[in-house]
């Protein structure tokens, strides 16, 4: 059995010696949270990290004691993306779920990694974290509901973000069009579809692509985490909170 780790301690700082902390935690989770963004998640290691920051590898167990504790603060950083300052947050719980919806889309979007399958829910919220639940509990106070409602509107809105955001950062949603396309030529995918689509079968599938499944699929691809297709699925999810639970309660 592993032994349960100090969830105070991971937030708490480097422990105070006899020599002054070159780093904050801050600017270790910020140098992470780059080298993850320009090699990817895999190339995240003890030894890039303190070659990026001109330390030994040794120096950086000063301030996290596993890379599972480094992942939770990188996690923790990234979250600070998503808070909305206090004096900026808005009236009005649609208003105040679009800014954090809007923040957190941009957030995933510039970190396609966070949306990555890993082990990195075992420490639970950081202190931003929770500041984040905390604005979006406030988000849902004015519509007074049940806690489990309110919860429901949060997953909701949250479970959009999140696989818009995934959606956008696939190949296809991140600008490279073409090496999408490139892709399904070598793979003979295109070709294939476009032979079955000539079969009459797939009628639909031929109203949306036209005879031209390249040319189809192309346009689709450029879409794909556009902004304003964000936007509009945004305000189509918040319509169906407002129908359900502001004026399903007259």
């Amino acid at each position: 059995m592993s032994t349960p780790r100090d969830h105070t301690s991971l937030w708490a700082g480097p422990q105070r010696g006899t020599r002054q902390p070159r780093f904050t935690r801050d600017q270790v989770a910020a140098a992470a949270l780059q080298l993850v963004d320009d090699e990817g998640f895999a190339g995240l290691s003890m030894r890039r990290l303190a070659q990026r920051l001109g330390a030994g590898t040794m120096t950086l167990y000063h301030y996290v004691r596993t890379k599972q504790d480094l992942v939770a603060l990188m996690d923790d950083h990234l979250m600070a993306e998503i808070l909305v300052p206090a004096d900026e947050f808005p009236e009005g719980w649609r208003a105040a779920f679009t800014l954090i919806a809007r923040k957190s889309f941009a957030a995933f979007r510039a970190h396609p990694w966070a949306l990555l399958p890993r082990a990195h829910d075992e420490h639970g919220f950081g202190p931003n974290g929770m500041r984040h639940f905390e604005q979006s509990l406030q988000a849902t106070r004015e519509l007074d509901l049940p806690t489990s409602d309110r919860m429901s509107v949060i997953t909701l809105v949250d479970d959009y973000v999140w696989g818009a955001a995934l959606s956008a950062n696939q190949d296809h949603g991140t600008g490279d069009v073409e090496r999408s396309l490139d892709q399904w030529r070598g793979n003979g995918f295109l070709a294939f579809a476009q032979q079955e689509l000539e079969s009459g079968a797939y009628p639909e599938m031929s109203a949306v692509l036209g005879d031209d499944v390249e040319a189809g699929m192309r346009a689709i691809f450029e879409q794909v985490g556009d902004v304003d297709g964000f936007e509009n699925g945004l305000v189509t999810v918040l319509d169906g909170i407002e129908a359900r639970y502001v004026r399903g309660q007259g």
